[in-house]
């Protein structure tokens, strides 16, 4: 059973928005090296004594302003009733019932597994380049998916730099890996997003 790496750009749509959007996915190849230059991939399976390489930046955690898309990959809603009322849910575009589970459920995950507790924030203004208020969001109690570790997000020059100081050049990388850089790159360049990054984890 080998790791994967779940990888995702977000971005703000204009510099006075607090809302990040996922603009992209990505199904990436096993890179072992490049998990863990990124944010200890494999390392989280061995003691520090074993690492061959380390994450460039420590692995920073998952982003309190994740995009609802993102987040929903990543976490499983926590409802308070077995039987919910319709408000309970976020919306239904984004976010499936059966992500929904018990607070009961998400306690016992957490005693089992490194699963830990989050929150996301779901503005029901669905307009790309609106900025809502307060009054427009609603905020979900969340507990992550079992099987997912080591979250964290980087701006494309921390990429960059993790490469440089492991002395890999991009052309050394499998043309997915390739792909995205270039595409991370082009949403920079166009100067159309604020705040571009790149969110990722590892599973099991």
């Amino acid at each position: 059973m080998g790791i994967d790496i779940h990888a995702f750009i977000e971005a703000k749509p204009n510099q006075e928005s607090s809302i990040y959007y996922c603009l992209a996915s990505f199904h990436l190849s096993r890179d072992y090296q490049l998990f863990d230059i990124l944010g200890n991939g494999r390392n989280y399976h061995s003691p520090r004594s074993e690492w061959e390489t380390k994450a460039f930046i420590e692995s920073r955690g998952a982003p309190k302003d994740m995009s609802v898309l993102v987040a929903r990959e990543l976490y499983d809603i926590v409802r308070s009733s077995s039987n919910p009322q319709q408000n309970e849910y976020p919306n239904h575009s984004f976010w499936e019932k059966d992500k929904c589970i018990l607070y009961s459920v998400a306690e016992q995950r957490l005693k089992e597994t490194k699963a830990f507790w989050g929150e996301v924030r779901q503005t029901f203004n669905l307009e790309f380049k609106c900025c809502p208020n307060d009054s427009e969001w609603a905020t979900w109690k969340t507990v992550s998916k079992p099987y997912l570790h080591s979250v964290s997000y980087l701006q494309y020059d921390e990429i960059i730099q993790a490469l440089k100081a492991n002395t890999i050049h991009i052309k050394q990388l499998s043309n997915d890996y390739v792909a995205l850089l270039n595409y991370f790159k082009t949403l920079i360049d166009s100067k159309e997003y604020y705040d571009i990054r790149l969110v990722f984890w590892f599973d099991y």
